[in-house]
């Protein structure tokens, strides 16, 4: 405790405690040294939820991952991102998190949005208990998802699972604001279609990494469309569409003129038999490429 006016990170790992870490022990860290810290990772796989004391003690929080959250959020994230909070962050992360309702995760979206407009990494993994849908909820998460556009010092971009419903309209807003975007990873999110391919090959201009992950709807005219990406190092198809082809992965690949790094992953696609020798015919093509194929460690 001595040295803890140096400490700028903490580390709340309910695991590490079996689950029962007292709330008042960690009440005690952050009443004595939260104004310090610019990072908290909250991992929480037992009963402590201290998220709605964060905010109100760690006014120079800049770094806020929250992991493994078992407890439904239920309480308004206006008073977990406050505008003093929010305007402070630069990383936001919810890692394998649950969420009560819809309508609650519009109020997270709106609020990264909203209030935290410095963010340079949002990271949103998260698992929808109730996905009761209304036109009203659906209206919310719309506008909701449109405010993201105002984070224009976005660097890095996770949708992963997430009961989200957006168009190409929003895709240009986001191109057109997000000048600063390095990586970007769609996973589950729903709607993601050629027309987002199209618009990713002539924008992002200093986008890296483009991971798509359970993008169903996607065909070779879009993969197609990525070739003509200047800058992409890494791509990640992982259960994408059963309509990309072998063909168009290495017609794509070949033209990518910085690509790097290729993570395929392709059980929902074309059998094996014909997917085997993918690897040898890129490397004939691109041989510093680093290629993994059907690989977890590397997904």
């Amino acid at each position: 405790m001595q040295n803890g006016s140096l400490w700028k990170k903490i580390l709340i790992d309910d695991h590490e405690y079996g689950g029962t870490l007292e709330t008042s022990r960690v009440e005690e860290l952050l009443n004595t040294y939260a104004s310090k810290y610019t990072t908290v990772i909250h991992t929480n796989r037992g009963s402590c939820n201290i998220l709605d004391k964060i905010s109100k003690k760690c006014p120079n929080l800049q770094d806020l991952h929250i992991e493994f959250h078992k407890e439904d959020f239920k309480s308004d994230f206006n008073q977990l991102l406050s505008a003093s909070t929010g305007t402070a962050l630069t990383k936001l992360v919810f890692h394998e998190c649950k969420i009560v309702s819809r309508l609650l995760l519009a109020k997270l979206i709106e609020t990264c949005g909203q209030d935290c407009r410095n963010l340079e990494m949002l990271h949103l993994n998260i698992c929808v208990q109730d996905y009761t849908s209304s036109v009203d909820v659906d209206i919310k998460i719309e506008k909701a998802i449109g405010m993201l556009s105002n984070n224009r010092n976005m660097q890095s971009l996770h949708l992963h699972g997430l009961d989200l419903r957006v168009d190409s309209a929003w895709m240009r807003k986001m191109a057109s604001q997000m000048l600063e975007l390095r990586e970007l990873v769609f996973a589950g999110t729903l709607d993601v279609t050629d027309d987002f391919l199209v618009i990713i090959s002539s924008s992002f201009p200093k986008l890296e990494t483009l991971k798509l992950i359970i993008c169903a709807d996607l065909t070779d005219t879009g993969l197609l469309a990525l070739s003509r990406h200047p800058n992409i190092k890494l791509l990640g198809l992982i259960y994408t569409s059963p309509s990309i082809t072998k063909n168009a992965i290495i017609r794509t690949i070949s033209a990518m003129p910085k690509i790097a790094e290729v993570r395929i992953c392709y059980q929902f696609t074309e059998n094996e038999q014909n997917y085997d020798n993918i690897k040898e015919e890129i490397k004939q093509i691109k041989p510093n490429v680093e290629i993994y194929i059907n690989s977890g460690d590397h997904m």
